[in-house]
């Protein structure tokens, strides 16, 4: 089965929207970690109104899950009403939902576990605990989350693949008549060590002046 992470959010939510009213539920709980198994026997399934609880079906870990609003009134309908399906059968639904999404055959419902299990970790890579807890979350041992989910290939990915964190607003002046320095681009600023590209005018007639001695 296909284990490759779907990174791309675009990605997600093209998957999402090409579910049909029954597919939906079950796609989106799979691609937050549900194991096929656990939405198949639903029996353990708990609403508190914002969170699924459940035991995991393999090693009876509780795992809890957060349900956007939107998805709320749709959770509890597939509850009361939703037709129950094999994991044999879950594995046909996500295929025919990745064709059908422009993604092929290959996904699979350990695509979309293996895919919440990375972006979790890249989330939360700027913690020293990040392993630990992504493991956590996902209801496994953290030798389990390396061996099943973190190959080499995978790692190269998750790194490639992380956001990248956005720079810090400029400041703003102290009063409104506080004047902003003029911005001028000289080829002078090729001559320092780092690239400076937009130099202020002041500090570039101090930098003439030093060359000039």
């Amino acid at each position: 089965m296909q284990k490759t992470a779907i990174f791309d959010p675009e990605k997600q939510k093209i998957l999402l929207e090409a579910c049909g009213e029954s597919e939906l539920i079950p796609v989106w709980l799979m691609l937050n970690g549900v194991h096929r198994h656990d939405v198949a026997y639903r029996d353990g399934f708990e609403f508190d109104g914002e969170f699924i609880s459940y035991h995991r079906c393999k090693n009876s870990k509780v795992r809890r899950v957060f349900v956007p609003e939107r998805f709320r009134a749709k959770f509890v309908n597939w509850m009361e009403h939703g037709k129950r399906r094999s994991p044999d059968a879950l594995n046909r639904l996500v295929h025919r939902v990745g064709v059908r999404a422009g993604l092929g055959r290959t996904i699979s419902p350990m695509t979309l576990r293996h895919s919440h299990a990375l972006n979790t970790l890249r989330k939360y890579s700027h913690r020293g605990d990040a392993l630990d807890l992504t493991a956590m979350l996902m209801g496994c041992k953290k030798e389990i989350l390396m061996r099943n989910y973190l190959d080499e290939s995978q790692w190269e990915a998750l790194e490639a693949d992380k956001p990248v964190e956005p720079k810090p607003a400029p400041p703003t002046p102290t009063t409104i008549d506080a004047p902003m320095p003029s911005l001028v681009v000289r080829s002078e600023a090729a001559n320092l060590k780092k690239p400076m590209g937009l130099v202020p005018a002041n500090m570039l007639a101090l930098m003439a002046k030093k060359t000039a001695r």
